[in-house]
């Protein structure tokens, strides 16, 4: 009952971004926006490529939906397969509405692995949070960086 309460809320939420940012209505001045939002990403992915495990951790809300630990899970099984990776992201939008933050990126991943090197692209929808003055990952939509 509570995961799906949460899905409803994170729903409605997007909605209500979608709708203000339609809107013209900016919480922030889009310079400060965007600069968020490319340190929030940036981070997140430095976590990914450069760090242990438990520093990527740290950039998750625990209030992540779906569900924290099964996306935790994933991203440890890909992290043990890709051996070096790097990143180039393009922010294309940034939704900010009180302590949510809604970034849609576009990227490039290269990454070295056992069977040699791999190359992929998307576009992620990443949503963040504001937790103690950090900014958290609370979900996900579109491809999969990780």
């Amino acid at each position: 009952m509570r995961h799906l309460r949460q899905s409803y809320i994170a729903l409605l939420l997007i909605l209500i971004l979608g709708a203000t940012g339609c809107a013209g209505h900016k919480a922030v001045h889009a310079d400060h926006a965007d600069g968020q939002a490319r340190a929030a990403v940036q981070d997140l992915l430095d976590a990914y490529a450069n760090g242990p495990m438990m520093a990527f951790a740290d950039q998750i809300s625990q209030d992540f939906l779906p569900l924290r630990a099964d996306f935790l899970n994933q991203v440890d099984t890909a992290k043990s397969i890709d051996q070096a990776v790097q990143f180039e992201f393009f922010v294309n939008q940034v939704l900010m509405k009180n302590q949510t933050m809604a970034v849609t990126v576009s990227w490039n991943k290269k990454a070295q692995t056992s069977a040699g090197q791999t190359m992929d692209q998307g576009r992620t929808e990443f949503v963040f949070h504001a937790e103690n003055g950090l900014w958290k990952l609370s979900q996900t939509r579109g491809d999969n960086p990780f």
